[in-house]
């Protein structure tokens, strides 16, 4: 029988920034809250492994694993010149996987990369919210609450689609259909590279997801 699978999309908001640091100091600032929470940023070269989910099971007939990635930003003015960081990450302590699954060669091959994917939609997000920061006009000295209204209105885009993204694939058993997703996210990312939080000038200036086995 098939399983049931829950959507789980979590985002963090606006955290103001001190008008004299630089945004080099705002993404170590928001990188060292992550890791302080047990969360690691997205990163090409640095795939999920079953080691990272290291949350407790809930307990549930049907699910199996479950993901929980967020997107941050940081944000302040100096003057007229915005500063930003915007980014994404994994939590190690709240995503986790039943041991039973772990041990399923086939199912767990997978499952994980289905929860690939949703961790891939979630930095697809976050450079969507690099370039729409990196583009808007006016928000300092007076209108940062704005981007808050940017954040927002992307974070509910990128939860619908996380939403589509399970009910099109069955959660990842429709092969065929988890394929073609797992490419077009590929290019999605490929496609919004210059966004990429390793991108030159996008630590400067002026710029979960719960799974279910049969």
């Amino acid at each position: 029988m098939p399983g049931r699978w829950l959507p789980l999309v979590l985002g963090s908001a606006l955290a103001s920034a001190a008008a004299a640091q630089t945004t080099h100091e705002l993404h170590r600032e928001a990188l060292g809250r992550a890791e302080a929470g047990g969360n690691f940023p997205w990163a090409e070269t640095r795939p999920l492994g079953w080691d990272d989910f290291r949350g407790r099971p809930h307990r549930g007939l049907f699910k199996a694993a479950e993901t929980v990635s967020s997107v941050t930003y940081l944000i302040g003015c100096l003057g007229q010149e915005v500063r930003f960081t915007v980014l994404t990450t994994f939590s190690t302590t709240e995503s986790w996987v039943r041991a039973d699954l772990r041990d399923d060669a086939e199912a767990s091959v997978r499952i994980l990369r289905h929860e690939q994917t949703h961790f891939d939609l979630t930095e697809v997000f976050g450079r969507e919210l690099r370039r729409a920061l990196g583009a808007a006009v006016g928000l300092c000295p007076g209108d940062l609450p704005r981007a808050r209204a940017v954040f927002d209105s992307l974070s509910t885009v990128s939860q619908a689609l996380q939403a589509r993204y399970d009910a099109e694939t069955l959660h990842g058993t429709d092969p065929e259909r988890q394929e073609q997703w797992s490419q077009a996210v590929r290019a999605r990312l490929a496609s919004l590279a210059a966004y990429g939080d390793e991108a030159a000038g996008w630590t400067g200036a002026r710029q979960a997801t719960a799974t279910g086995e049969p």
